[in-house]
């Protein structure tokens, strides 16, 4: 009783926070929340908040529910977005080809270096199996290496061509996993 609950919305959440209940109260469902409040210690704490409002005909009574601390998952998650970041930095930034493939034999993603090196689109290099690029005399070692892979190998040091948008073939050294 010494502090109203209200005041400890982080001010960035009040105004979502209200709406949220108030939009659910009008239409006598549930809501969820996730939002911060200020802890005792000063900190910003996320928090989960679920709940509802308690009627006797078409009076609120009152607001049941259940709040729980989620800022050991929040942080988790921002931390996770961060490294997630970076990696596509460093995937998209690279000098070097960096490609995911999946073993049905398509790439499913892959650097904008790729594009600029051999001047096919992504949407083009993506829309077709990754052997449809590869020089006609290289297509047996790229499938035994590919067979390689598949089966839970590394491989490193694999030199095959690829057919750039003008024609011309271009030699790759590759290293799987």
């Amino acid at each position: 009783g010494k502090i109203s609950f209200v005041k400890l919305y982080h001010p960035d959440d009040t105004d979502r926070i209200f709406q949220t209940v108030e939009s659910a109260l009008n239409e006598k469902k549930s809501f969820q929340l996730e939002y911060r409040i200020r802890h005792q210690s000063g900190e910003w704490r996320w928090i989960e908040e679920v709940g509802v409002g308690v009627y006797n005909g078409d009076q609120l009574l009152l607001l049941e529910g259940f709040v729980s601390d989620i800022t050991t998952q929040k942080l988790s998650e921002e931390k996770l977005k961060k490294v997630a970041e970076e990696n596509l930095r460093v995937f998209n930034n690279a000098v070097s080809l960096n490609a995911i493939a999946g073993f049905d034999g398509y790439f499913k993603r892959i650097s904008p270096s790729w594009s600029r090196r051999l001047g096919w689109t992504q949407e083009e290099l993506l829309s077709k199996p990754f052997v449809a690029f590869v020089h006609p005399d290289d297509l047996e070692a790229t499938l035994k290496a590919s067979e390689h892979i598949g089966s839970g190998n590394n491989l490193l040091n694999f030199e095959n061509r690829y057919r750039s948008k003008d024609g011309s073939y271009r030699w790759l050294l590759w290293s799987s996993a």
